[in-house]
């Protein structure tokens, strides 16, 4: 864009950092499933009574629980410091003492979604080995049932591992950007088919410029309404990259709220 210095680096996820989150979460879902259909099968031939499968599927329920919480906080403390890494390598200033006040939050927030997922595993396990008694289901209709819900929960876990990636970076992103002086940033989509368009949709929002903190100015990312910065929404794909002009421009605010590189006059020009 015309007035924008041109970065030296793009400011993006290399693509090891992307898949390598999902792909841990992936195999721990796929960890679990394999266990419990060993677990599950193995003691339905044996009990096929609701109240004794009640009691091992409480256990399996907390053990799981467990698991997931300490795993989930080793995956998103692995990809923070991979986001680190790569962020670092455009940011001149780079201190990541500086963002630990929202380091916190992010964990804690990945940590209660991974173990979420455990426990709406669990209750549709439940689920699904009391409608097999009740049912008279033989071992053959609860293992297809358990493959199910196992392609429905890879399912969820890739778009939770997608959108969490998407998330944790544009928070360090911004953060860093603003802790190194930036005050507006370009909105830029991922300029493919797949970029949502409509109300709320952000194929609109492409090469837009707004400010940082100015939150009633901030675009409409949602059906709803609601305004935020690139990735709030969820599965958004959206980057914010920092403005910095060339010499001899300034930006205007348009009606709209975003701002448009303007050329800058001087007294000199005007008199010549």
């Amino acid at each position: 864009m015309k007035g924008l210095k041109k970065l030296a680096k793009e400011v993006k996820l290399k693509a090891k950092t992307k898949y390598k989150y999902r792909n841990n979460l992936k195999r721990l879902v796929k960890a679990m499933f394999r266990s419990l259909k060993i677990e599950v099968i193995n003691n339905y031939k044996d009990y096929n009574s609701i109240e004794l499968m009640k009691d091992l599927l409480d256990t399996l329920a907390i053990r799981y629980r467990d698991i997931f919480q300490e795993q989930s906080r080793y995956l998103v403390n692995d990809l923070i410091r991979d986001i680190e890494y790569d962020i670092s390598s455009f940011y001149i200033n780079y201190d990541n003492d500086r963002y630990k006040d929202i380091i916190e939050p992010i964990i804690e927030n990945n940590v209660n979604l991974i173990t979420n997922l455990s426990d709406e595993v669990m209750f549709r396990i439940k689920e699904s080995v009391y409608e097999s008694i009740t049912a008279n289901d033989n071992t053959k209709s609860l293992y297809n049932r358990i493959v199910n819900l196992e392609n429905i929960t890879s399912k969820r876990a890739k778009l939770i591992a997608r959108d969490q990636t998407a998330k944790i970076f544009s928070d360090i992103n911004i953060h860093n950007q603003q802790q190194s002086g930036i005050e507006y940033f370009l909105w830029q989509t991922a300029n493919d088919e797949r970029v949502s368009t409509g109300k709320g949709g952000h194929k609109q929002l492409h090469n837009k410029i707004y400010k940082y903190n100015d939150k009633s100015n901030y675009p409409i990312i949602d059906a709803k309404g609601t305004r935020g910065l690139p990735a709030q929404r969820v599965n958004c794909r959206c980057t914010a990259i920092p403005v910095v002009l060339e010499k001899g421009y300034k930006l205007k605010q348009k009606k709209d709220g975003d701002y448009e590189v303007v050329r800058t006059w001087h007294i000199h020009n005007i008199m010549l």
